[in-house]
């Protein structure tokens, strides 16, 4: 969604991320947290980012950047992190990490997360469990897709999953994707409404040209 994601100043793709969240604790059921980690304009930075998501994890002790590169990622392709503690709090629990893709042209990005590798070269300490791998993608996937999907990208929510799971959806959100779905819908009738006014305005004029060309020919006979 690199083009109209911004619809009733909300960007869609920073949406999904908080739908995605949301979603995700309530797949993963009661005492579910979740932290949304990809990077927006104001936000910290990358490395605060990490510290703030090991804290809250319990694991993972702080950032810790392991490569040899100057350059550091905007989010490491990790947008949305849940995790379910134990009473104790204690290391060895479940943690998922998961990337969020709203267009349809995303197969060539299914694999780009990958939790050991953001964990190996972004935290000083290795998680007990390696993280699982989550997918949210916008559309709905055809149920003869969805196996080949999942080997590829981790647990799938498309959009049908993530209905499912809208139950406990903030307010906050679903104010949100109210607000955003309404703009981008009146935005496609005026996009339609405009190629049907363009097509009528050509068909008009091919209509006048033909008209001037045949009085044109019937003045020329007449000569």
């Amino acid at each position: 969604m690199k083009n109209n994601r911004d619809h009733a100043g909300i960007d869609g793709t920073h949406l999904l991320e908080d739908l995605g969240a949301c979603v995700a604790q309530e797949y993963f059921g009661p005492g579910t947290e979740g932290f949304v980690f990809g990077a927006r304009p104001g936000d910290a930075g990358f490395g605060e980012r990490v510290n703030e998501l090991c804290a809250e994890l319990g694991e993972g002790g702080q950032y810790a950047d392991w490569r040899t590169q100057s350059s550091s990622p905007k989010d490491g392709k990790l947008d949305v992190a849940v995790w379910k503690h134990f009473a104790d709090r204690l290391p060895g629990k479940i943690i998922a990490f998961g990337q969020c893709k709203t267009g349809t042209s995303y197969r060539n990005e299914l694999e780009q997360l990958q939790p050991d590798s953001f964990c190996k070269k972004w935290m000083r300490d290795f998680p007990a469990v390696t993280p699982v791998r989550m997918f949210f993608v916008a559309e709905a996937t055809p149920r003869d897709g969805v196996y080949s999907l999942a080997a590829d990208a981790g647990v799938v929510f498309d959009r049908c999953r993530i209905v499912e799971y809208c139950g406990g959806v903030d307010e906050d959100v679903l104010a949100r994707l109210e607000s955003w779905t309404a703009a981008a819908a009146g935005s496609a009738e005026l996009g339609v409404g405009r190629a049907a006014s363009t097509g009528h305005g050509y068909h008009q004029s091919r209509r006048t040209a033909d008209r001037s060309k045949a009085e044109s020919v019937e003045t020329t006979s007449k000569w």
